[in-house]
């Protein structure tokens, strides 16, 4: 991970640690090598350093420099694999897991509390948590793999269920959902695992279905890894295997982008994250050794940032205006 606060940087380093960089001297410190590998990350309002992994939740503050580890059974994580980190807007961490569902932190009233798999009323049909988004309505999305989609409406106090009806156009495209996204009208982009990306209309609660297929205005890849809204409304697609896509509003078609990488023959196709920053640059990950890209918008075109800042899988930026940014495989090189 890296996050960049005046002349320093925090990197967290797969298999290493998390170090800090001074710019000035270009010169590394060790801060804690406690924990050496990463699923997600985030970074709360209280300058809590959050990061996810196979083997449980680690937390830092690299003001206190106290760090706490969070295991299943210990200190209330409910699955030691970590897929996903949310922050909501009362500071309080919903860490998504592989088969325990959902674990909610809430420091500042030093309270733990679940929403867990289960065939009863108000559980989730899945445990396997990938995605949670809180829309404009302070109605909370949970995106499973195998259970769909499940509502929290705390104003209506209501938990609702989406799920895939075969041989129905207008249901959820799948049962196995990877990202959500809100637009400038409110609807509610779903990107699925190997099914394309489906779009739910607030206003007429109706879903519309996009796939790949032989068309070049088709999406470039059923695998929608992330989508993002830009500052002009502009709703952009990453896919594992199809790189880039923008979606025409006007057309109801989508433009696609290669990530010409010229370090190598072929385009980075592999994307796994885009995340706008405050000014409003647009950010693109690519993993399988891929580099990040960052969006010319005079070109209309995604350029590599650093050829030797690979395979990131998360990129943040907090309250302070402090960017972050998660690795999966590689060593990161300023």
């Amino acid at each position: 991970a890296i996050q960049i606060r005046a002349d320093r940087i925090f990197i967290f380093v797969q298999g290493k640690g998390i170090y800090k960089l001074d710019i000035g001297a270009r010169k590394f410190s060790l801060i804690t090598n406690f924990v050496r590998d990463a699923k997600a990350m985030l970074v709360d309002a209280d300058e809590n350093l959050w990061v996810g992994s196979e083997n449980g939740l680690f937390r830092y503050n690299w003001v206190t420099k106290k760090s706490e580890i969070y295991y299943e059974n210990k200190n209330g994580l409910s699955n030691n694999y970590v897929h996903s980190l949310t922050l909501d807007g009362e500071n309080r961490v919903w860490v998504g897991t592989d088969g325990g569902g959902i674990t909610i932190f809430d420091l500042r009233k030093s309270s733990v509390s679940h929403i867990l798999p289960g065939a009863d009323k108000g559980m989730l049909r899945s445990g396997a948590v990938d995605a949670v988004f809180f829309d404009s309505e302070k109605r909370t999305w949970i995106g499973t793999l195998r259970g769909g989609i499940n509502i929290i409406d705390r104003r209506k106090n209501r938990f609702k269920t989406i799920s895939h009806i075969p041989y129905n156009n207008n249901s959820l495209i799948s049962d196995y959902v990877l990202s959500f996204c809100e637009d400038i009208d409110g609807s509610i982009w779903i990107g699925t695992d190997g099914k394309g990306v489906s779009r739910w209309n607030r206003k007429n609660d109706q879903f519309t279905n996009y796939v790949h297929n032989s068309s070049n205005s088709s999406l470039s890849s059923n695998n929608v890894s992330t989508i993002a809204r830009d500052f002009k409304g502009n709703i952009w697609l990453g896919t594992y295997g199809g790189g880039i896509n923008r979606f025409d509003k006007s057309t109801n078609s989508f433009i696609r982008y290669a990530l010409n990488n010229p370090n190598y023959t072929y385009p980075d196709r592999n994307v796994w994250t885009l995340f706008e920053d405050r000014s409003h640059r647009l950010w693109a990950s690519t993993l399988s050794d891929g580099p990040v890209y960052v969006y010319n918008r005079a070109l209309d075109r995604f350029e590599v940032f650093d050829k030797d800042l690979r395979d990131v899988i998360t990129i943040y930026q907090d309250e302070k205006n402090q960017l972050w940014a998660g690795t999966f495989l590689s060593l990161i090189k300023i």
